[in-house]
């Protein structure tokens, strides 16, 4: 029996998962480890704020998903990896302690920096989490007149959910005939070409801001 430990609940760890359980036997065990229960389907956050999805749309409990797949989930957070004895240490959950593995697929993605920018968690709604992606849906509704400023924070590699967001609230804006007392203003560090790295995209792109 070969066991097989997957570490990270997001798009890869759970695809991984997925696909594995489907295409390996009964005899193996496969195991994901997350620090959270809860999988977030974050490109629908725009969506679930602007009120075209529901909360149960875009989240979905990890623990439930894996039994029905005969895998393995464990809730806590890795804390040291040796991949000379082949153990992963994990802390902080309902399981603390070492777990043996023969493979080892590593998924825990990025950490956002969100430090980094000064006065963000104080003063700045932001779609990082399904709860603060509908307490964001909830202050655009109370927009009635002023501006709305959508930032795109240095060294960001996602620039579509900005974008994304600020064409929506014009919609809105426009459905409730409040579009012309808000201004709305989109702040970049870089150039559109560099952030979508086409030409036509961000002439494409440019063309649509102008036009709204």
């Amino acid at each position: 029996m070969a066991k097989v430990l997957i570490l990270g609940g997001g798009f890869g760890g759970v695809v991984a998962a997925k696909r594995l359980a489907e295409q390996l036997g009964d005899e193996h065990q496969i195991t994901l480890v997350s620090r959270s229960r809860q999988f977030v389907f974050y490109p629908a956050l725009v969506r679930l704020a602007f009120d075209k999805c529901e909360r149960d749309d875009v989240s979905f409990d990890l623990r439930q998903s894996m039994l029905h797949r005969k895998v393995n989930f464990i809730e806590a957070e890795v804390a040291r990896i040796d991949p000379f004895e082949r153990i992963v240490t994990i802390a902080h959950g309902e399981v603390q302690g070492k777990l043996r593995y023969d493979y080892l697929i590593f998924a825990l993605g990025r950490r956002l920096a969100t430090e980094r920018i000064k006065g963000f968690y104080e003063h700045a709604h932001h779609l990082l989490n399904v709860d603060k992606a509908i307490k964001f849906g909830k202050a655009v509704n109370r927009l009635h007149e002023g501006r709305a400023v959508f930032g795109q924070c240095p060294d960001a590699h996602l620039p579509v959910p900005v974008y994304e967001s600020a064409f929506a609230l014009a919609r809105l804006l426009e459905e409730n005939g409040k579009r012309e007392s808000v201004g709305i203003t989109v702040v970049s560090p870089t150039t559109l070409e560099s952030e979508l790295g086409d030409l036509g995209a961000a002439a494409a792109l440019k063309k649509a801001l102008d036009e709204q």
